[in-house]
């Protein structure tokens, strides 16, 4: 069996082959339909599309673009730019990903599945981890609406348990103050370099901009936010009467900015500290693995399994492990 997932749109765009389970390429691309990575892993393998026996997506495009759709009208006027840019995926053909496969790959649309993006980077997470059983935590951008999701991972099943709801996201949380820093959005490592050099001074400040519980949930303050992208969030202009106006690209090292990094990092290192207990407590299971893109930022003392793989490979392993079986995906508690 040849799988091919493909994950597009996203920092972390790419593709990986799987054969017979087994994992035999994975290429980044970072375009919304990743051509290179997709003919770099056929390549690898000496195989040309026809040959691929199913290819999945890394998520469900009509439940992401329903979520877009309601954030334009409920975010109406800061929300202008994501609807020019939704439109502009609209006429690039990016919101029908089985159409751009058929197309480009001559793969019928029979053969093209859809997997969760939560259970894309859970799949990514856990399968190719030591456990035959593990709590799992997942951290994303956006996603279909899912953005932090936990989920226990026994033999070949993944049972998620709960999930927060766009736009609460650690990922859109750091994006935005990576954009306000001058840093290249979506380079977590990069924030976790310049945060090395600072001190934590402002986490007063951070509580305007997200609030965390106890229980590991945690929400984004979305008036302090504006929605520019469709993965991502800006801060809002009103940032600058409390942190000051943003960092020029092309300014030099500034401690003022090294402290509020250290501050943003402070803060996600918390809530991943609450989401691995809260994790554990929900499965009952000790092992834990985190996945999704925010490993930089991952503290060290949650001694979890930290997955360096993409959703593109978690999608082709969630659908080897599924049987070739699409099963309903009922409706999840949120926690908030």
């Amino acid at each position: 069996m040849r799988i091919l997932g493909i994950s597009g749109g996203i920092p972390d765009s790419g593709a990986a082959l799987l054969i017979d389970g087994k994992p035999v390429a994975e290429f980044g691309d970072g375009a919304p339909f990743p051509r290179r990575a997709i003919d770099r892993c056929l390549e690898t393998a000496r195989l040309q599309a026809s040959q691929v026996d199913r290819v999945v997506w890394f998520e469900r495009p009509l439940a992401k673009w329903k979520r877009v759709a309601k954030t334009i009208v409920t975010a109406w006027p800061f929300s202008k730019q994501l609807f020019h840019e939704t439109a502009a995926a609209f006429a690039a053909g990016d919101m029908r990903p089985r159409d751009r496969i058929t197309a480009d790959l001559g793969v019928p649309a029979d053969r093209i599945a859809f997997c969760p993006h939560d259970v894309a980077h859970a799949s990514a997470a856990f399968f190719p981890s030591p456990f035959a059983e593990s709590a799992i935590v997942t951290i994303a951008g956006a996603g279909e609406s899912a953005t932090t999701a936990i989920a226990a991972g026994r033999g070949n099943e993944i049972d998620v348990r709960e999930e927060l709801r766009y736009p609460h996201s650690l990922s859109l949380f750091a994006q935005a103050f990576e954009e306000f820093l001058g840093l290249p959005v979506g380079d977590h490592g990069a924030l976790a370099s310049v945060a090395a050099h600072g001190d934590p001074l402002y986490l007063d400040d951070m509580a305007r901009f997200i609030h965390l519980r106890q229980d590991g949930s945690f929400e984004l303050s979305v008036e302090m936010y504006a929605f520019r992208s469709v993965a991502s969030l800006s801060l809002h202009p009103r940032v600058e009467s409390i942190l000051g106006p943003a960092r020029d690209p092309e300014q030099g090292a500034d401690q003022h900015f090294a402290n509020v990094a250290a501050s943003v990092r402070a803060v996600i290192e918390d809530a991943i500290l609450a989401l691995a207990d809260r994790a554990r407590a929900v499965t009952g299971i000790e092992a834990l693995c985190i996945g999704g893109d925010m490993a930089p930022l991952i503290p060290a003392q949650t001694e979890a399994f930290r997955s360096g793989r993409g959703p593109a490979l978690g999608a082709a392993l969630w659908l080897w492990h599924e049987q070739e079986q699409h099963p309903r995906f009922p409706p999840r508690p949120a926690l908030i």
